[in-house]
């Protein structure tokens, strides 16, 4: 057991003998000032049990924990007993305390999440979107993983609707001894670009048909308008035929569907690849899809769920701020929620989970609302365990990047658009920087295998970094120039401070000199404002994997760094290998520190931590 355990079991201790109420020892952590002291005891959770008011028990403890071994004065202020340590231990207990949590924790001992995140639809490459899909999906899990929990990465792809069917009609009318190999390209995009065909000469032949249409006084708008329309359009007749056809199984229409969806995938698992994105359980649609009927129908029968006239089946939301919530057509054919329904009820049964996530744009907040309604009406209990979370639009400055399908810029698109950046920083650098940074660029420069190589990875951290630092909700602008750089509210910036680090321990190893935080105190304000942040780490991942939300923990990262590089600064006069032995050793424990943190919050962002930069 480390002595800052030791020193909070103590505290612990005091509060249980003087109140007979336990504290939460998550809930012990540095005040916002580190003038305030080390920590900081909360006294508003007592106050039921002690009928007091925070601020008279916090009176009351702060004599009662000055006592406790390791502690040199306790302080109330207001409802809180502000602690500070003594001052040659604080060091090491800092830093054993950040080297045995280290952002783990095993609060979800046990729990089986799983966290749905992704799931394109498969006629066309993935786009922008789902860049901060993936990567939101990719930290949430790291994240949860951390605390114990057993994740589960799920992705759901929708290969059955209609619009896969344009692209394949597009195939058979115009190319259907073509494939992306002969093209060149990869297969998500031979696709998309067959359904942009599609969508230009569906273009064309609505014209047409709408001209047509008008000029024998057929109508001029409306839906059964608009379905005289679809009529005259032979490519919108022949893709829902194909859709009919493969519905009714028809076995060429079939096979040919599965060598088309099976283009998209290949295509899929490059540009996953290349984000470092894995999954545990990839779902299709096309297997799914009937799986709610049953539930429905059965919802019908108990009187939960009403058949119309037309035989469509609807459930009445209104009660609870919703509306009619369609389930089946008057068909008896599935929509979509019809299908979630039967997932979720099957992957419950599957995985037994206690808790499922879906990783989702704020566009279907309405859908995931009635979604987690509904199963509660069908008496699936485990439903206030489903969570949506919603993430915003992500925008890019006007001009700088122009889509393949002049809409949509495609993750591939925008992913090369970084890496460019990067590679062309990088040759700016080495022409410019005379500095080590300009000396580690030149090398870079002159080999051109391992350029490319450095500029993917710092290109991949520099978007991710970016894209996970705004809260899921916001909507954001994406400045491909600006996520790169090696100031600000940068990944790079980070990943730089990581490698400083790095750079320090290594000539402290060739000085013969090595991390010991036990070698004496460190008692200057900055160092103490290190060691604070970093005694916080834990909290900070606890909270992000509670709240699934990644942005907390770029933001400590910042903090950590912009901490960590004013007690570096040459103004701060806190020399580290040029001052007497035990300082220094002190002050490299420190840094070790530091590196450590940085490391392991990197990689819950799905980032590396480079030793160079």
């Amino acid at each position: 057991m480390s002595s800052m355990q030791m020193l909070l079991d103590g505290i612990a201790a005091v509060v249980r003998a003087h109140l007979d109420a336990e504290v939460q020892l998550d809930d012990i952590e540095p005040p916002q000032k580190t003038e305030f002291g080390d920590l900081a005891v909360p006294c508003f959770p007592f106050s039921k049990v002690a009928r007091k008011p925070p601020a008279a028990i916090a009176a009351e403890l702060a004599p009662l924990l000055g006592s406790v071994e390791g502690v040199r004065e306790a302080v109330a202020v207001g409802p809180f007993v502000n602690i500070h340590i003594e001052d040659g231990p604080r060091t090491v207990m800092v830093l054993e305390r950040v080297h045995e949590t280290l952002g783990k924790g095993r609060d979800l001992d046990g729990q089986t999440v799983f966290v749905e995140f992704s799931s394109p639809n498969a006629n066309k490459p993935q786009h922008l979107g789902h860049v901060r899909n993936n990567l939101l999906g990719d930290s949430v899990c790291r994240l949860l993983a951390a605390r114990g929990a057993k994740v589960v990465r799920t992705n759901l792809i929708n290969d059955r609707g209609l619009p896969i069917f344009k692209s394949l009609w597009q195939w058979r009318e115009t190319c259907p001894e073509m494939t992306p190999a002969d093209a060149g390209v990869k297969g998500d995009l031979f696709v998309g670009n067959l359904y942009v065909a599609f969508a230009n000469q569906e273009a064309i032949e609505k014209q047409q048909a709408q001209e047509k249409l008008r000029a024998d006084g057929v109508g001029t708008e409306g839906l059964e308008f608009d379905r005289l329309v679809d009529a005259q359009c032979p490519s919108i007749v022949g893709a829902r035929d194909l859709m009919r056809a493969w519905e009714g199984g028809d076995q060429e229409v079939r096979d040919q569907w599965e060598m088309m969806i099976g283009w998209v995938l290949e295509g899929f698992d490059a540009t996953y690849q290349r984000m470092g994105i894995e999954f545990d359980r990839i779902d299709r649609e096309s297997g799914l899809y009937l799986l709610g009927r049953t539930h429905v129908l059965r919802a019908v029968e108990d009187g939960l769920a009403v058949q119309d006239a037309d035989d469509s089946v609807w459930m009445d939301l209104s009660n609870d701020g919703l509306d009619r919530k369609l389930l089946l057509r008057s068909d008896g054919t599935s929509v979509y929620i019809t299908q979630d329904i039967g997932v979720a009820i099957t992957r419950k049964k599957d995985l037994d989970f206690d808790r499922g996530i879906y990783i989702v744009g704020s566009e279907q907040d309405y859908h995931f609302q009635a979604l987690f309604l509904v199963l509660h009406r069908l008496g699936q209990e485990w439903s206030d365990r489903l969570q949506h979370l919603s993430y915003g639009m992500i925008g890019l400055p006007d001009g700088r990047m122009k889509s393949r399908e002049g809409r949509v810029v495609d993750a591939d698109d925008l992913m090369d658009q970084v890496m460019q950046a990067v590679v062309a920083n990088i040759q700016t650098r080495a022409q410019e920087d005379d500095g080590p940074a300009g000396q580690y660029a030149r090398e870079l420069a002159g080999d051109a295998e391992r350029l490319q190589r450095t500029a993917e990875e710092v290109a991949q951290g520099a978007l991710r970094f970016f894209v996970l630092k705004f809260n899921p909700r916001k909507d954001f602008v994406f400045d491909p120039e600006a996520s790169i750089a090696l100031t600000g509210d940068t990944g790079p910036y980070v990943q730089y401070t990581h490698a400083r680090c790095c750079q320090l321990l290594h000539k402290a190893l060739d000085a013969q000199r090595l991390p010991d935080p036990t070698m004496a105190a460190l008692e200057h304000p900055l160092e103490r404002e290190v060691l604070l942040v970093l005694l916080r780490y834990s909290k900070v991942v606890a909270k992000a994997a509670e709240s699934a939300n990644p942005a907390g923990i770029c933001s400590y990262l910042l903090e950590l760094c912009r901490s960590f590089n004013s007690f570096y600064a040459p103004q701060a006069n806190l020399p580290i290998l040029g001052a007497e032995p035990a300082l220094s050793s002190a002050r490299l424990g420190l840094v070790e520190g530091v590196r450590e943190v940085l490391a392991d919050g990197l990689g819950l962002l799905g980032m590396n931590a480079p030793n160079q930069m």
